[in-house]
């Protein structure tokens, strides 16, 4: 699903405050800082390494992990409300140009 995008579970997990491990896309890097908020992976091998050095974290380590990516999703507007929004708008220039 969306190989080189994203998908709402981007926001999601995010915006829940959780860990998200996701594939290193253009997108995952224009919404999230890479291991600050979210945590990307080029290759298998490099997922096998972040997931270890993720079940490593000390509890308080990746609650401000979480707490920087939904920070993220509520100061850089990926609400669901906000994304709807955005959908609308990029709907309207579609539909009056």
């Amino acid at each position: 699903h969306n190989p080189d995008s994203h998908n709402m579970r981007t926001f999601e997990i995010a915006g829940y405050g959780g860990l998200q491990l996701a594939p290193k896309t253009e997108d995952h890097s224009i919404f999230f800082q890479s291991n600050r908020e979210i945590f990307l992976f080029n290759s298998i091998d490099d997922c096998v390494e972040k997931a270890n050095l993720l079940l490593q974290l000390e509890k308080s380590q990746a609650d401000e992990l979480c707490k920087n990516a939904q920070l993220a999703c509520e100061t850089k507007g990926y609400s669901y409300e906000n994304r709807t929004l955005q959908l609308l708008e990029s709907l309207k220039d579609v539909f009056n140009a």
